[in-house]
């Protein structure tokens, strides 16, 4: 069963991990590539200042799966979002031409 990631997930999984360690703020600072003083106030924070490509960089650092922030769209999903419905041909016409 996958494991949902949210950014508070991370959030909280990555206050554990550092706790109140400069060296481990310094090193997931960059790993994430975040300045350490935008870090570690961020950290600080209640709510989830942090952006989503900080917390994928974030993530990727403390080891949590990146792939599961994002979903891709299965490709007969894409399909049904340019307007065509599951059994019809693209109406984008058929080979030949001159």
């Amino acid at each position: 069963m996958e494991t949902i990631v949210t950014a508070e997930t991370v959030q909280e999984t990555l206050r554990q991990h550092v706790g109140d360690s400069p060296r481990r703020h310094r090193s997931i600072a960059a790993l994430a590539g975040i300045p350490l003083p935008t870090f570690t106030r961020k950290l600080a924070a209640k709510e989830c200042p942090f952006t989503v490509r900080e917390l994928a960089n974030i993530a990727f650092a403390l080891g949590i799966k990146v792939e599961t922030f994002w979903q891709p769209v299965p490709v007969k999903d894409r399909k049904l979002q340019r307007g065509t419905e599951p059994g019809e041909p693209d109406q984008q016409g058929v080979g030949g031409g001159l």
